[in-house]
């Protein structure tokens, strides 16, 4: 069988674009950042989903319980984005999920 396609690049300004154009410039993301310290655990998220069947982690809701949440992008390189705990949530993260 042929190898899967490699996934896309994502940019900072792609993700920002993609956020502004799906859900308008009052997203409530604060910042985005690549951030490679998070690849011990994607991998491991990754380890757990294949064990009960999930699927690819595609995105990760981190709820810190304090000013901002954050969102990961896992991938290469993964990317944090870090957001207001009452800006739309689902529809950044159906919006990301679709990158």
């Amino acid at each position: 069988p042929a190898a899967p396609a490699p996934a896309p690049v994502r940019t900072v300004e792609m993700i920002r674009t993609r956020l502004e154009k799906d859900i308008g410039s009052k997203h409530g993301i604060e910042d985005i950042q690549k951030d490679n310290s998070w690849d011990t655990f994607t991998r491991q998220a990754e380890g757990f989903g294949a064990l009960f069947g999930a699927g690819k982690l595609k995105v990760a809701y981190i709820d810190k319980e304090g000013p901002l949440d954050f969102i990961l992008l896992p991938g290469t390189p993964s990317h944090v984005l870090s957001m207001d705990p009452k800006c739309p949530r689902d529809r950044i993260l159906m919006t990301l999920m679709a990158l």
